[in-house]
């Protein structure tokens, strides 16, 4: 026997016992883990009295870094034209 087969037969005897980490890990070998959803927000991390403080100036230079970010690879209105 090896020691693969060892710890996979420990493990069946524990589930056997009830132990639910045993369960668990077998339940998630053989029929996959649970996805776990998670929300996701782009203003989650956002200072807003820091935002509301800064000059119109900023805002604006702000607002054209984040707009030259969110553009997508390869849609660059600088980049030369290719045929």
């Amino acid at each position: 026997m090896t020691m693969l087969e060892a710890a996979i037969r420990m493990t069946y005897v524990h589930a056997l016992k009830g132990g639910a980490w045993a369960i668990e890990f077998i339940a998630e070998r053989t029929e996959g883990k649970i996805t776990q959803p998670i929300e996701v927000s782009p203003f989650s991390e956002v200072d807003w009295d820091k935002l509301n403080a800064l000059p119109l100036d900023e805002l604006r230079a702000l607002a054209g870094y984040v707009k030259k970010k969110a553009k997508p690879k390869g849609k660059n209105d600088d980049s030369p034209q290719t045929p």
